[in-house]
């Protein structure tokens, strides 16, 4: 098992893509993930700022998908289009995070039959795919955070490979707030658009929207 020590951004990958390790990394079931870490505190700061509403919340995740797509269109590649099963799953992944406290993409924590990446994917329908998570206090700005969040990614070989994968058609986007001030933020791609999971897939009903 993998012992994240201060971790804030992640990336995974399954299919057709396997990226390199960066400074933490392990493989599991033909995914390879690594997870670097800049944090020093020991304990988050108190918030000092309200929950966003659901509104914000969408500005944010649509902050995301323009700064992702802004870097994929410098490159001239194809803009990435929203899937709403994409989307279903990097929710679901945001909200596990926030709510075991586990920051990673696969845990023993989470709920039956989103433990892993592949498992994920298969509630969609889909055969490949990859991820990216961070987590980032949040500040006064939506739109800023989501800035930030992406240029976090940016920065980072292994998740701009995922951002910048060619072979990438959809993405799906998810951001859950969380206590201390801190959002987590999940990106799933694949090349497919998948198909959204119905109400009576458990743990489906409190995240479709």
């Amino acid at each position: 098992m993998l012992r994240v020590t201060t971790p804030w951004l992640a990336v995974c990958v399954t299919g057709a893509l396997v990226v390199a390790a960066a400074v933490l990394s392990h493989t599991i079931k033909g995914c390879h993930a690594a997870e670097r870490g800049n944090r020093t505190e020991s304990k988050p700061p108190k918030p000092k700022l309200s929950q966003p509403t659901t509104e914000e919340i969408v500005v944010m995740e649509s902050g995301i998908l323009r700064y992702t797509n802004e870097a994929r269109k410098t490159r001239g590649l194809v803009l990435l289009r929203p899937s709403p099963a994409l989307s279903y799953l990097a929710r679901g992944q945001s909200a596990n995070m926030c709510e075991t406290q586990d920051f990673r993409h696969e845990s023993d924590a989470f709920p039956d039959g989103w433990r892993q990446f592949d498992q994920r994917l298969r509630l969609a329908r889909i055969t490949s795919g990859a991820e990216n998570i961070a987590y980032r206090t949040l500040g006064k700005d939506r739109r800023q955070w989501a800035q930030a969040v992406v240029g976090g990614w940016i920065k980072s070989a292994e998740h701009r490979k995922n951002i910048l994968n060619p072979a990438y058609r959809y993405i799906g986007i998810g951001i859950a707030p969380c206590k201390h001030g801190i959002c987590y933020a999940t990106q799933v791609f694949s090349p497919e658009i998948g198909r959204k999971p119905d109400r009576g897939n458990n743990f489906a009903s409190r995240l479709l929207r």
